[in-house]
């Protein structure tokens, strides 16, 4: 399991599951990084 200083620390991200529908996990986890001052590139994969 990472740390959540390993991930912010990051310079990029996917996120696996990526959603528009603001009640799903994938969109949930893409609003914390942004709120969070995510400063990598993330890339959205929705499957």
């Amino acid at each position: 399991m990472y740390s959540l200083d390993e991930i912010m620390d990051s310079r990029n991200i996917a996120v696996i599951g990526a959603s528009r529908d603001p009640l799903k996990p994938g969109a949930m986890l893409l609003k914390v990084l942004q709120d969070n001052g995510f400063q990598g590139q993330v890339a959205g994969v929705k499957i």
